[in-house]
């Protein structure tokens, strides 16, 4: 018994220096606090107190002491064995009836070791190993991996809880961020690495936890919400969302979406003939059989595709273990997920444990960091209910909301392990930095910068006022004021003065904007401005997404009316999936400019009156919303999105019948014709009825200048209002096909073909001969290479379109258009 007792003594001396997922790399002289983080490894040593009647191991990375998931080990020279759980940790039979353990994962060399080694040393260290993957040509019928994979994809549907359950579950979910002062690659001797490899060990650079309540109908009805959270640094915790929205819940989903990335799933019937499956053993694990695959795009598939490995169990042929990480080079970020699935009640495949590792390996593609930044995000999956009493009426267009608040308690209940040393000493010393600089300040400047404003005390600064720019009124000085929150909770008034340099102008206004019921964006606004008004313009409802092609657009306005008008508007979600705002407004334009679609020039039109009222509708059937404290965000869906507008209006610029009717239109479909490119169809279209001041035609179709900015769904080759119509329909094509996709190197530029097709006529005779329409068809061609590069968040591109047909310039260079390309994206 002293035996048994001074080897569980050794075995948890040592496991104390495990460095866990989350935790800062160990050099080994610096050894890592020993109390709480043990409680996993506790568990395990009390496994073997049991009459010695189990053996306990863990494997780990040689260099930076991680845990090693889901690696196979096999008794011998047998195929029985077991596989290494999400911790790296791995338990064996009291009577292996072997002498020995092959072990094999994916990135290490294959190790063998003694099981009688593992009583002195429970450490099993693999070596890393570059894999360099060559082009492998498998034929259908020859790989019996490939029709394994066959049989996976068809088994899917009754496997993916997602299809064929309803369930409840709860989730703890857990979250740090490192820097890797370990990592091979950044190694430096001078004072800054010694500090902040000081650091590291003994502490994290944020700790974020929550729990989240899920709950599902099949197939397709979905609801989760943080319950509860806390964020190191912050009382707000609205960072607490980040682990749970890292990757998804189950990977059985056509793609895979990671960070605003679409990769394809290696576990679905398209990537069978993108991916290469070898299959690399057959394990008998507790007298299953489990099969282990490894899977990469082909060279030549043009997908974007992930790289790993991921164990079947024979009998179900459903997901057990995967493993997937993204492609190097793609982003100044790469990701690795886990996933572990259990079988409950012995019938249903279900998420057991979610891993997603960060490396934040540089800034942009030329600016790398001293030390990479690693996020590490585990989630637990408990309380599962395969039979809960679920109601459709209870799910609705949220699909995610944060509740977290202050509120600790469930993150005390649901912790699969106790905080650590190391935990505890991050929360106090970021805890008290946050206090000390006032960090939930930051958080709060953010969430209002999403908006477009930035706080000041009760007040809220309206950032577009501060400086802005269009071609007419050149550059823009002002300020705008609103009360917020601290003021009034759900009213917020305010106002702006503004002044134009390029007009010598001063404009101003003011009104109050009032939220009735967040959840269904119900809001009413009232407000009175003087200011100048684009002409020719139409607009459809803008959705939670906001669109910045609209900032890009306003740039390019040469024509413009003063304007002084009194406005209130409606606005609120309908029916899940339909936006609406009911407006009325009254208006007195004064015409300042000849509109330059007049074909010999006109004269400057009189002021008149304009009394306007209608609807604005949006309809997108599956969009799904999430409701955090930054505001809503959504997905994209592969339904299409639906616009309509109708409005009555009555103006004074002319004798006789003066009323008039505009009905608008738009439908946009994105469509992925390929696993790789994606495809966007637009179609708009209105019409007036009855007659309206020349500035009420539609004439704000293109956005042309010789160089300009990149500007979607507008004519690049087509100058504002050099047209007019009272009836158009255009149609807009987008192609987007990735470049250099499973190729190396970090430039990955799209390449987006585009063609834009437009009609405008006028059914006014006298107009007609007067004002320049495009009733024979606009036409333009072009093609956009975006990513070509990237600083932080934002990437540059490069497009050139243009312009033939009826209306082609006679120069040909007056035909192009050479524009920069501007996107912001992680």
């Amino acid at each position: 018994m002293g035996d048994q007792t001074k080897q569980r003594n050794l075995f948890m001396r040592r496991l104390s220096r495990l460095k866990f997922p989350g935790s800062a790399g160990n050099s080994g002289h610096n050894p890592v606090s020993f109390p709480a983080k043990l409680f996993l490894v506790f568990c395990l040593a009390l496994l073997s107190t049991q009459g010695n009647s189990q053996i306990t191991g863990a494997l780990i990375d040689k260099e930076t002491g991680g845990p090693i998931a889901f690696a196979t080990l096999r008794l011998g020279n047998t195929q029985t064995g077991i596989i290494s759980n999400i911790d790296g940790t791995f338990i064996l039979p009291a009577q292996p009836n072997q002498d020995s353990l092959t072990i094999s994962c994916l990135g290490y060399f294959p190790t063998k070791v003694s099981i009688a080694s593992l009583h002195q040393d429970p450490f099993i260290k693999l070596t890393r190993r570059t894999i360099a993957l060559q082009q492998v040509d498998v034929y259908p019928g020859e790989n019996p991996a490939l029709t394994l994979m066959q049989r996976v994809v068809d088994a899917a549907p009754r496997n993916n809880p997602q299809k064929s359950a309803n369930y409840t579950c709860m989730v703890y979910h857990k979250m740090v961020f490192r820097l890797d002062t370990d990592h091979p690659l950044t190694e430096r001797s001078d004072s800054l690495s010694q500090k902040l490899n000081q650091f590291s060990n003994e502490r994290d650079l944020m700790l974020i936890e929550s729990v989240s309540e899920k709950r599902h109908m099949a197939p397709d009805k979905d609801y989760e919400r943080i319950i509860s959270g806390r964020v190191s640094g912050f009382q707000n915790t609205g960072l607490s969302i980040l682990p749970s929205q890292i990757q998804p819940f189950t990977f059985y989903s056509e793609k895979i979406n990671l960070l605003n990335e679409s990769y394809l799933n290696p576990v679905s019937a398209t990537a069978l003939e993108k991916y290469i499956f070898l299959l690399q053993d057959t394990i008998i694990d507790r007298q299953d059989t489990v099969y282990h695959l490894t899977f990469t795009p082909r060279k030549d598939s043009k997908v974007k595709g992930l790289s790993g490995f991921l164990h079947i169990d024979a009998a179900s042929l459903a997901l057990k273990n995967i493993s997937a990480t993204t492609p190097s080079g793609n982003t100044p970020m790469e990701v690795q997920i886990n996933q572990n699935y259990a079988k409950l009640e012995g019938q249903q495949w279900f998420p057991s444990q979610l891993e997603s590792t960060l490396s934040f390996n540089a800034l942009s593609a030329n600016q790398s960091l001293p030390f990479p930044l690693i996020a590490t995000a585990k989630s637990m999956v408990s309380a599962v209910n395969l039979n809960p009493d679920l109601d459709p009426k209870d799910f609705t267009a949220i699909t995610f909301e944060d509740q977290s608040g202050q509120d600790q308690t469930p993150l005390r209940e649901f912790r699969y392990q106790p905080l650590s040393a190391k935990d505890s000493a991050t929360y106090q010393f970021i805890d008290s930095i946050g206090q000390q600089h006032r960090l939930d300040k930051l958080m709060n400047l953010q969430k209002y910068l999403l908006k477009g404003y930035a706080p000041a005390g009760p007040f809220l600064v309206e950032l577009k006022r501060l400086i802005g720019y269009t071609n007419f009124e050149g550059v823009k000085l002002g300020m705008g004021l609103y009360t917020n929150e601290q003021v009034f909770k759900d009213l917020s008034i305010g106002g702006f003065l503004t002044h134009s340099l390029k007009q010598y102008s001063n404009n101003y206004g003011g009104g109050l904007k009032w939220t009735l019921n967040e959840n269904q964006e119900t809001r009413l606004s009232l407000s009175y401005k003087k200011d100048l008004s684009t002409t020719g313009k139409f607009t459809f409802l803008e959705g939670p997404k906001k669109d910045i092609s609209n900032l890009f657009k306003t740039l390019t306005a040469s024509t413009m009316d003063r304007i002084e008008v009194w406005d209130a508007d409606f606005h609120a979600r309908l029916f899940k999936y339909l936006r609406a705002r009911v407006f009325f407004n009254t208006t007195q334009r004064t015409p300042v400019v000849s509109y330059p679609f007049f074909i010999e020039g006109g004269a400057i039109d009189l002021p008149y009156s304009l009394d306007q009222g209608g609807i604005n509708l949006r309809w997108n059937h599956n969009e799904n919303l999430k409701k955090t404290v930054f505001g809503w965000m959504t997905e994209e869906t592969n339904t299409p999105t639906v616009w309509f507008n109708f409005a009555l209006g009555h103006h004074d610029h002319t004798t006789g019948n003066n009323n008039f009717q505009k009905y608008e239109g738009q439908v946009e479909q994105i469509i992925s014709l390929t696993p790789s490119s994606k495809t966007t169809l637009r179609l708009t279209a209105g019409t007036i009825k009855g007659s309206v001041p020349n500035d009420q035609l539609y004439s704000y179709f293109g956005t042309f200048l010789p160089f300009s900015i990149e500007v979607p769904f507008m004519f690049a080759t087509m100058a504002p209002n050099e047209f007019a119509a009272d009836a158009f329909s255009l149609a807009f094509f987008r192609h987007q096909i990735p470049l250099r996709l499973n190729k190396p190197g970090s430039f990955k530029p799209n390449v987006i073909l585009t063609t834009n097709a437009g009609w405008g006529n006028l059914s006014d005779a006298s107009k007609k001969a007067s004002i320049k329409t495009f009733n024979k068809g606009f036409y333009e061609s072009g093609v956009y290479f975006s990513n070509l590069l990237s600083s932080l968040f934002i990437k540059y591109g490069f497009a050139v379109h243009y312009r033939y047909g009826p209306y082609q310039k006679d120069k040909t260079i007056d035909n192009f258009s050479f524009r920069l390309g501007l996107e912001f994206s992680l």
